[in-house]
C-alpha cells in the first residue's frame, strides 16, 4: 500500500510538473503577451520561434492577432492624441468591427459622423450592426435613412425586409418588389458590363437599355453606356450619353471623369469650342492620369492645325473613330502626326497595346521634339495603366 501511495504521488508530481511547463511554453508566452497588449514583444516572440519551427501554424494565427491587436493600439493612441479627426474614428470602428466587437464599432462609427464623415457612408453598417444586436426599432430607423440616401442599397434593403416581417408585415411586401427589381437591374448590369469586356459593344447596350425602361432615374446605365459606345468607336453617341451622365450623376469623383472624357472628345470631334468648359485649365509635365495628360496630345500641331496635318478629320468630325483607324492605318508612309493620331485613337478605345507601339513610333519618327516628350509620358502612363 505504501508503493502504490508513493507511485500515486510521483505520478501526480509528473503531471503537475508539465502542466507548468505546457503554462510557460513559448506559445502561451506570446499569447500572453498579446493578452497584456505587448505587441512588439508578441511579435519577437514569434520571430524566434520561426527560427525553430518555421512550420507551426499556430504561430501564424497568433501573428494575425498580434498585428490586429498592435492596429487597434496604435489607432486608438492616434485617436487619443487627434480627438476631432473623424477619418481615425472611422478606421478605428472598421478595425472594431473586424474583431466582432459591435457596440465599440457603433460608438466609433457615431463619432466619425459627428466629425464630418458623411452619413451615408456609416448609416448602413451601424444600422445592420443594430440588427444583429436585436435593436430592432434603432436597425429600421437608421435602414429606412440609408435606404433615402442611397435606393440602390440592396444590403438594407435586404435587411429591412427581414425586420419588417418580424415588426410591419404591412411593409415587407413593398420592400421585397424594390429588392426584385434591384436584383434584376443588378443582374443586368453585370451582364452589360461582361458584355463589354468581350467586346460585344451591342449586346451591351442592349442591357443598359433594359435597365433603363426598368428605372428611368438610374444613374450608372448612361455612363455605362458613355463608355461602351466610346470603346466601340461611336463618338457621336458617347458624346450625347456623356452629357446624360453628367446630368444624372451627382457624385464628384464620377462627374469630373465624365468631364474629362467630353473635353476630349470634342476635341477630337473638332468641336475645340465645345470643349473648353470641360477641359482642365493646366496640365503638369509630370502628370501620371491618362485622361488629363491626353488633352496634352490634343494640344499638338496634329489638333491644333486639323487640315493640315489629319486626313481623318471629315470621319471625326461626323464621330467615327473606326473609320478614321482605317484611314491612319492605310497611311503607307507614316509620319509623326499619323503615329500620334493613331496613338490618341486607339488610347479612345482604351486599347493600350496598340497605344504604346504607336507613341513609341512617335518618338522614333521625331526624337527630342515636344511631340516626343509627349509620347515618352503617354507611354509611361499607359503601361501604368495596365499594371493596375
Amino acid at each position: 500500500m505504501k508503493n502504490i501511495l508513493i507511485v500515486l504521488i510521483i505520478l501526480c508530481c509528473s503531471r503537475l510538473a508539465f502542466a507548468a511547463g505546457e503554462a510557460n511554453s513559448p506559445i502561451d508566452k506570446i499569447a500572453a503577451s498579446i493578452k497584456e497588449k505587448k505587441c512588439h514583444l508578441a511579435i519577437d516572440q514569434i520571430k524566434q520561434q520561426l527560427m525553430t519551427t518555421p512550420r507551426n501554424p499556430q504561430l501564424f494565427v497568433l501573428l494575425k492577432k498580434a498585428l490586429k491587436s498592435e492596429a487597434i493600439f496604435t489607432y486608438e493612441e492616434l485617436f487619443r492624441t487627434y480627438p476631432q479627426n473623424g477619418m481615425l474614428a472611422q478606421e478605428l470602428g472598421y478595425i472594431y468591427l473586424e474583431q466582432d466587437e459591435k457596440d465599440k464599432a457603433i460608438n466609433l462609427f457615431k463619432k466619425a459622423i459627428g466629425l464630418g464623415i458623411p452619413r451615408k457612408e456609416l448609416v448602413c453598417i451601424i444600422g445592420q450592426l443594430y440588427a444583429e444586436k436585436g435593436s430592432h426599432s434603432k436597425a429600421i430607423s437608421l435602414l429606412e435613412e440609408a435606404i433615402k440616401l442611397d435606393n440602390s442599397d440592396t444590403i438594407s434593403l435586404q435587411t429591412l425586409e427581414r425586420l419588417y416581417g418580424l415588426e410591419k408585415p404591412d411593409k415587407q411586401r413593398v420592400v421585397s418588389k424594390k429588392i426584385k427589381k434591384l436584383l434584376l437591374i443588378n443582374s443586368l448590369m453585370d451582364a452589360g458590363y461582361n458584355y463589354a469586356d468581350l467586346g460585344k459593344y451591342m449586346a451591351a447596350i442592349e442591357m443598359y437599355q433594359r435597365v433603363l425602361k426598368l428605372d428611368a432615374t438610374a444613374e450608372e446605365p448612361y455612363l455605362a453606356m458613355a463608355d461602351t459606345y466610346r470603346k466601340s468607336g461611336d463618338l457621336s453617341l458617347a458624346i450625347h450619353h456623356y452629357l446624360k451622365a453628367a446630368d444624372s450623376i451627382h457624385d464628384e469623383e464620377t462627374i469630373s471623369f465624365v468631364y474629362k472624357w467630353l473635353g476630349i472628345l470634342y476635341i477630337l470631334v473638332d468641336k475645340r469650342g465645345a470643349a473648353i468648359e470641360y477641359l482642365p485649365v493646366s496640365v503638369s509635365d509630370e502628370c501620371e492620369e491618362l485622361l488629363p495628360y491626353l488633352t496634352k496630345c490634343l494640344n499638338l500641331p496634329m489638333y491644333t492645325d486639323r487640315i493640315k496635318n489629319d486626313p481623318a478629320l471629315n470621319r471625326l468630325q461626323n464621330g467615327k473613330l473606326n473609320e478614321a483607324i482605317e484611314i491612319y492605318e492605310r497611311i503607307k508612309k507614316k509620319d509623326d502626326n499619323i503615329y500620334l493620331g493613331l496613338g490618341v485613337a486607339y488610347c479612345i478605345k482604351d486599347m493600350f497595346s496598340e497605344a504604346v507601339s504607336s507613341f513609341s513610333k512617335v518618338i522614333e519618327c521625331s526624337p527630342n521634339t515636344s511631340a516626343a516628350k509627349i509620347a515618352e509620358q503617354m507611354v509611361k502612363i499607359i503601361k501604368m495603366q495596365i499594371n493596375k
